[in-house]
């Protein structure tokens, strides 16, 4: 499942546009798209970039977090300052029923971690952020461009934990 459908980007924008009283035709026109291609991302046949959703709701005079319907939070997050609040949160997590399972072991003095994830949203992102580590630890990408990538995963990601409890 892509993104786009999970978050159920095409219905929502077909939503947004007709509460406007626009066309797909106007709106297209609006975005600099053909009719086809705006089409095609309301019936989720493809995922507009983040730019095109971005000058969306410009248009619709709403914001991305109110179209994509998320909960994003200003609280700051708890910091983690030692080994014993790293395994708290695992464990915060796991308690909250959020389907995680964690085993460690050690070889030669080094702790590693296997983190396994039953659902295909958090595989996602566990897999780009291990690919980005790869890259910037083999020099692919630069400090500046892992940031950005992780800023963006991030962004991506910034669904409530309760939405992936069983």
């Amino acid at each position: 499942m892509k993104i786009g459908e999970y978050l159920k980007i095409g219905e929502k924008i077909r939503a947004v546009r007709i509460k406007t009283g626009l066309s797909q035709k106007e709106m297209a026109k609006r975005l600099g798209l053909g009719t086809s291609a705006y089409s095609n991302y309301e019936n989720s046949y493809s995922e507009p970039s983040v730019e095109i959703m971005e000058n969306f709701c410009k248009e619709a005079g709403i914001t991305l977090p109110e179209l994509l319907e998320l909960n994003i939070s200003t609280e700051e997050r708890r910091s983690i300052h030692t080994f014993s609040d790293f395994l708290q949160d695992i464990l915060d997590l796991r308690n909250i029923g959020l389907p995680l399972s964690v085993t460690f072991r050690s070889e030669d003095g080094e702790l590693f971690g296997d983190f396994s994830f039953r659902n295909p949203q958090m595989a996602t992102l566990a897999t780009s952020l291990q690919k980005d580590l790869e890259m910037l630890q083999t020099g692919r990408l630069s400090e500046e461009e892992f940031e950005t990538r992780t800023d963006n995963l991030l962004k991506m990601f910034h669904i409530p934990v309760s939405d992936y409890v069983e």
